[in-house]
């Protein structure tokens, strides 16, 4: 679990600076920025990107060779599971500090953990699916050579594939 919220951790901090700051309509923001600043940013925000697309299909991204139309498609579909799993991920962190006061407690309520556990069981599935989804709406935006690459280095026998590994992995 802990290496499961690592890695949403790193996903949706990495997610938050690719779309950076939502700003309400009406507001008004005064932003004072010198060439070389804009710059540098935009270096970052694209460099940001790249380790996004990167740790979805890390060990085999280069050998990718991804389009921009590709990384943009993909960058749609990362942050679109990110925005939906993230209060999957809030509600489990919440549960799994539940489950730490429930266990040493003195006197172990079984039917209070029974419920925790199964709770955190739906929730663990609902992550899974939307996981699912987000790998279908990304072998949709690979050629099928591409495919090919991916389902190769699933083949394997200590097949690992970035964020396109199972949850628990």
């Amino acid at each position: 679990m802990t290496n499961l919220r690592t890695t949403l951790f790193w996903l949706v901090m990495t997610a938050a600076s690719v779309v950076g700051l939502v700003v309400p309509a009406g507001a008004q923001v005064t932003i004072r920025i010198s060439p070389d600043a804009a710059t540098g940013a935009a270096q970052d925000q694209a460099d940001t990107e790249e380790q996004l697309i990167n740790w979805v299909f890390e060990p085999v991204t280069a050998r990718l060779k991804l389009t921009g139309a590709q990384k943009f498609k993909i960058l749609i579909v990362a942050q679109a599971t990110i925005n939906s799993a993230q209060p999957l991920f809030e509600e489990l962190d919440d549960l799994d500090h539940q489950l730490a006061l429930a266990e040493f407690s003195e006197v172990l309520d079984e039917g209070k953990l029974q419920q925790l556990l199964a709770r955190e069981g739906e929730l663990t599935s609902q992550i899974n699916t939307m996981m699912a989804r987000a790998k279908t709406n990304l072998a949709k935006i690979l050629t099928a050579a591409q495919r090919q690459i991916v389902i190769e280095q699933y083949q394997r026998p200590t097949a690992h594939l970035g964020a396109l590994s199972s949850v628990g992995n």
